[in-house]
């Protein structure tokens, strides 16, 4: 059966629609999930650190006093007197590098608030001391379920990507062997077609490529065969008149007295020896 193939533009197309319904797949499937998670009666809401601030603070503004012993979790304080002496602070306060930056600004500049991304500064005043406040609005998993939908998609890019690269690599390198091995006079050599068109294009051309060479060293083959033939039929037909010249050399040189014929009939006799010897080797090589 043969191998179906497609064009690269169609395997490009193919490949975009893959990871565009991936993508959309797994963004409805974690929307789900975290619709699930965060509907459920224990999940805060991503302003429940600001209520419980708010409500704290118009509780201090009631009684006239700043009491941190109620100060809900989740946020960060750092009281300090008038003068700027350390009055108290939470556990984590000191390491709150945005908190000591606000704090900073408002012994400048007076900033009694300031909104960073989810994060939130604010202060609560009394007559002889001030507290700086920081917590943050959102959900106590926002920055994993971010992470994990992140991590999500570039699998959903890279899964698809790594196949389509393994398919293009795997169909250049067998016709690229196919070619080689034709260079290298392998005319032997057969190849099965990939499932890319273009590709397959190629091979075809790669094909009628080595059927003309083939047909070329076949008609290169016969007349070589010819000229050996030709050649071995004209040093035998040669070979005979000089056997018979030589013989006839030889008896003129046997009952021949006078010297210079007994001169002539040896040179006769030494060229028709070397004009058989060079036919014999050309016999030879013909043999090869």
């Amino acid at each position: 059966m043969e191998k179906r193939s497609d064009g690269l533009s169609k395997i490009i197309i193919k490949y975009i629609i893959i990871v565009f319904t991936l993508i959309l797949t797994s963004l409805c499937v974690l929307a789900i999930i975290s619709l699930i998670i965060f509907s459920k009666k224990d999940v805060k809401p991503a302003n429940y650190v600001e209520q419980k601030v708010e409500a704290w603070i118009d509780s201090c503004k009631e009684k006239g006093a700043i009491e941190v012993e109620s100060f809900p979790e989740n946020a960060d304080y750092i009281w300090k007197k008038n003068d700027g002496k350390l009055i108290e602070s939470s556990e984590d306060a000191a390491n709150n590098r945005g908190l000591l930056r606000f704090i900073e600004g408002y012994e400048k500049y007076q900033i009694g608030q300031d909104i960073k991304g989810n994060n939130v500064y604010t202060i609560l005043k009394d007559d002889n001391s001030v507290i700086f406040i920081h917590y943050v609005i959102g959900y106590k998993y926002e920055y994993l379920v971010l992470i994990i939908m992140v991590l999500v998609i570039v699998l959903d890019v890279m899964i698809p990507t790594i196949l389509l690269i393994k398919r293009i690599k795997k169909a250049i390198i067998q016709v690229s062997e196919y070619a080689l091995a034709i260079g290298s006079d392998d005319l032997n050599t057969s190849i099965e077609k990939t499932d890319i068109t273009e590709l397959n294009n190629v091979i075809a051309a790669v094909d009628e490529m080595k059927e003309g060479l083939v047909s070329n060293l076949n008609e290169r083959w016969k007349e070589q065969q010819e000229q050996k033939r030709q050649m071995a039929m004209i040093a035998h037909d040669l070979k005979t008149p000089l056997t018979i010249i030589r013989g006839n050399a030889d008896l003129l040189l046997e009952n021949e007295s006078d010297e210079e014929k007994r001169e002539s009939a040896q040179a006769i006799i030494n060229n028709s020896e070397r004009i058989v010897r060079s036919i014999l080797e050309i016999l030879e090589k013909e043999k090869q």
